[in-house]
Formats: C-alpha cells, structure tokens, sequence
C-alpha cells in the first residue's frame, strides 16, 4: 500500500486522477488484479492499495511505477508518506449493491 497526506482538495483529486488515468495503465501491466482506495479529506490522507498476482509482478509495477506515482503526488501538492508490501491472505467482500447505506 501507499499512503499520502496534503490538502483535502488534492487528496480527492490524487483518487480521481488515479481512477480516471492510471487504472488503465495498470489494467496493463502483467500480473495487475486490482485496487482499492481509502480517503480522509477531512485530515488530508489517503491510502492506496494495488493487488498483484505475484510478489515478481509487484516488483516490476514498483521499478515502473514509483516514479510516476511520486511526480503525480508532486503535482497534486501531497506527499508519500510510507509505502509497504504485505502478502493478501484472504479476502471476503460483499458485493457493492448489497453494502447498506
């Protein structure tokens, strides 16, 4: 996962500038399965989280991907604050429209 801080307008932008231009780019990349984003405008922070078939295909994401994650996190006003890997070793959801309001 990646987590960011900066203005509340530029937390929101950081998620819509992700979801509208780079998810594509992901979809892209061998091995990508998909993400998640988790917002606090209210305290300026945000974390990004991206799954990946294998630790290999992260791995390649990370040598491609940093660079244009953290000229993006420049553009926007908002900082890096940590970036970490963990292994995904289980996952339950509940489909989207079954989630009560």
């Amino acid at each position: 996962f990646t987590s960011f801080e900066g203005p509340p307008e530029s937390i929101e932008e950081g998620f819509r500038t992700f979801r509208d231009d780079l998810v594509d780019w992901f979809r892209d990349a061998t091995g990508f399965r998909g993400w998640l984003a988790l917002l606090d405008p209210p305290n300026g922070k945000s974390i990004g989280i991206t799954l990946w078939a294998s630790k290999q295909a992260l791995a390649d994401d990370v040598a491609s991907g940093a660079t244009l994650r953290n000229e993006i996190a420049t553009g926007l006003q908002t900082k890096v604050t940590d970036v970490e890997g963990y292994d995904l070793v289980t996952i339950d959801l509940v489909a989207l429209g079954d989630v009560p309001d």
